[in-house]
């Protein structure tokens, strides 16, 4: 199993919201990954939107993005590009 980690802040225009938050969730569900995000000292899975969401991160915020799994860098790179903004969300 592989593991990947990265830090990069959310560029999203409107922050992580429910849609964002249920687009991470499913790339984390179709790629059967485990997934994580911290924020302000806070962690949340990315596989669950209702635990994303409590973070409240805005628009400039600085995270750290956790994946293990299989094409685990691929993942992530998924990940970062949605919480960038490159990404419909």
């Amino acid at each position: 199993m592989s593991r990947a980690r990265c830090i990069c802040t959310v560029r999203n225009a409107r922050g992580v919201h429910c849609r964002v938050a249920a687009c991470l969730a499913e790339l984390v569900r179709d790629h059967r990954v485990r997934a994580g995000i911290t924020a302000g000292g806070q962690h949340a899975d990315l596989g669950s939107i209702v635990e994303v969401l409590s973070l409240g991160i805005a628009r400039g915020t600085e995270v750290v993005l956790t994946v293990e799994g299989k094409k685990s860098a691929d993942v992530l790179a998924r990940i970062k590009q949605v919480l960038e903004g490159r990404k419909e969300s």
